[in-house]
């Protein structure tokens, strides 16, 4: 049975919190003295914006705690095409929180890497992810982000491990075959410890452009699928309507069900949130139809005016949030390889 546990934080409560969750999923059993142990947060964003990332605050408790036990603790994350990592680090104050902790910062789309095939729901997907995840770590942590997501319709635990993927245009290679690729990545690369930062949640335009909701709980498993399902619980939604889960209960890689998970106490509170499209969203959810769509609009002579003819159907809010954190709206996909 896997071991699940859902908590309110108390004020000033947060590390014992997140002490209690490890605690409760068993976490001294996978973690030992000699263990290197990679945290995977979600760093879709270069600086703090509330219910898009992994908060500051919460690393600031759980990087210590898993430091004081292991011998190495190692957080990474992969570049995006509008940013690189190390923006995130800088921006989120990453490089602060690692010096005062004492654990390291990893660029994976700067390291080595390799292909990996394997089977989901009989077709055979081929997934780039590091050598350092696959070969060299003992224990990897999920500090994802519980939100709604236009696309996958939720995006939390395992959908955070998508982000493993170092190529930063992974969204175009795999985008027809998303959600097959998400449970391959959690099929190849399973998570020891799942502890989800609920101290905001995102509601509508996730997994970026949602509004942030203070949620104020941690979510923790050890198994991923079932952490998915307690978001699910958490969010009044059917988890077997998110095709990712219903895909990996299908290829047995954990299960959703309330009574295949031991959970730490009763599920204390809830709240209905559900993924909004916006006009933009309609064009992008075309993408993830079929390879051949996503290639003309992602990857063709017409990319760039395409860029420029959907420009006007972004909201103000998106402009604002481009303009103020990276600079400027992302142009086309052309374009952005030249700046790479």
């Amino acid at each position: 049975m896997h071991r699940g546990f859902f908590s309110q934080v108390p004020q000033d409560s947060l590390n014992q919190t997140i002490s209690k969750a490890l605690e409760w999923i068993g976490w001294t059993d996978k973690v030992r003295g000699d263990s290197t142990v990679f945290v995977k947060p979600n760093f879709t964003w270069p600086v703090f914006r509330p219910g898009v990332v992994t908060s500051p605050e919460f690393l600031s408790g759980l990087l210590p705690l898993l430091k004081d036990r292991a011998a190495r603790v190692l957080i990474g994350e992969s570049d995006l095409p509008i940013f690189r990592t190390s923006k995130a680090f800088l921006g989120l104050g990453v490089d602060r929180i690692c010096r005062k902790s004492g654990t390291e910062m990893v660029e994976l789309s700067r390291g080595a890497s390799r292909i990996i095939e394997t089977d989901v729901h009989k077709r055979k997907i081929r997934i780039r992810l590091p050598k350092l995840i696959v070969d060299d770590v003992d224990v990897i942590v999920n500090a994802a982000v519980p939100k709604c997501h236009v696309v996958t319709g939720m995006s939390g635990a395992m959908k955070n491990f998508y982000g493993l993927i170092p190529d930063p245009f992974r969204g175009n290679k795999h985008r027809h075959e998303i959600n097959r690729a998400i449970v391959a990545v959690n099929k190849i690369v399973p998570s020891d410890l799942i502890v989800i930062d609920g101290l905001y949640s995102l509601a509508g335009r996730g997994p970026i452009m949602g509004q942030p909701v203070s949620t104020n709980v941690i979510i923790a498993a050890n198994n991923v699928v079932a952490a998915d399902g307690i978001i699910c619980r958490f969010f009044q939604m059917d988890p077997m309507r998110i095709k990712h889960l219903k895909l990996a209960t299908r290829e047995k890689l954990g299960s959703t069900q309330k009574d295949a998970v031991e959970m730490s106490g009763p599920m204390s509170a809830t709240v209905r949130l559900r993924p909004k499209r916006a006009t933009m969203d309609y064009f992008a959810v075309l993408t993830f139809k079929s390879r051949i769509v996503n290639r003309a609009i992602m990857s063709s002579p017409i990319t760039p005016l395409l860029y420029k003819a959907l420009k006007p159907f972004r909201s103000s809010r998106e402009g604002e949030m481009y303009k103020e954190d990276i600079g400027s709206l992302p142009q086309s996909q052309f374009e952005r390889d030249k700046a790479n």
